[in-house]
């Protein structure tokens, strides 16, 4: 129970990844334009919480910092966002019964309201398939887990080739 003090347990996650932006961006070799986002599952979930627009409007942010983009594993479809304010790329198992994983393929452009949206679905996979801590079947909250290299492997090629895309820029 919230006591009349107490803040919903996801201002804090909010809180912390723009604390972390914050942090990063006062770092002489860090490129304050060229920060972005990765979430598994949970804070995949986050990740998708901090690309709404409305998100980012309640945070004091004198400097007018913002993430670049974001990369989401296993995080349910139903929580995409019609107009996110940085791109998105979204990697699921269609197998994947914890997030409810019924997303569509490919990208989905948002118009000039928002960011581009890229969904990529693997057949046959279930939630954590990034991880080898599952081996070839686990469990997470009653729910099947099983790690799949092959899709681990494009997920995370994916993953480097979205974010260099949308980070793109000078290195430091």
């Amino acid at each position: 129970m919230l006591s009349e003090w107490s803040e919903p347990p996801g201002v804090d996650r909010v809180a912390d990844a723009y604390g972390g932006l914050f942090y990063l961006a006062g770092l002489p070799f860090v490129q304050r334009d060229r920060v972005g986002l990765f979430g598994f599952a949970t804070g995949g979930v986050f990740v998708l919480t901090l690309a709404e627009p409305q998100t980012q409007s309640s945070v004091v942010n004198n400097e007018n910092l913002s993430f670049k983009g974001g990369v989401v594993y296993y995080a349910p479809c139903a929580e995409l966002i019609q107009k996110p304010a940085f791109p998105l790329l979204i990697l699921v198992g269609r197998d994947d019964q914890r997030t409810g994983a019924h997303c569509e393929e490919g990208t989905r452009p948002t118009g000039a309201d928002g960011n581009p949206v890229e969904v990529h679905v693997y057949p046959g996979v279930k939630h954590g398939f990034a991880d080898p801590h599952w081996g070839a079947s686990g469990e997470i909250l009653g729910f099947p887990a099983a790690y799949d290299s092959r899709a681990a492997e494009d997920a995370l090629a994916r993953a480097h080739g979205f974010l260099d895309r949308t980070l793109k820029g000078k290195s430091p």
